[in-house]
């Protein structure tokens, strides 16, 4: 299984919203996130995600969710237990 980050499957999500069309203002609102063109409207949008949304961990599959001030866009979707698991063998 190929590990994804956080940005990757953020990223794809914008897509799928930009896809889906809408008001105008909106639509620009997600491109410019998606182009990393307006970074405090990514950032939250960013949090909020992460806040509101349920993982599947790259490593062992089991669903969490992580305290979105403490995930970075560049992380990898790893569980704290497999994160321990990592950090510990290594």
């Amino acid at each position: 299984m190929r590990n994804a980050t956080y940005k990757e499957l953020c990223d794809e999500r914008l897509e799928e919203l930009i896809g889906l069309g809408g008001d105008v203002g909106t639509i620009v609102t997600m491109v410019n996130m998606y182009q990393e063109t307006d970074t405090i409207a990514r950032h939250c949008e960013f949090e909020n995600w992460v806040d509101g949304t349920s993982f599947a961990c790259q490593r062992c599959n089991r669903a969490f969710s992580p305290d979105p001030q403490a995930v970075e866009e560049e992380d990898y979707v790893i569980c704290s237990k497999c994160t321990r698991q990592y950090a510990t063998a290594y």
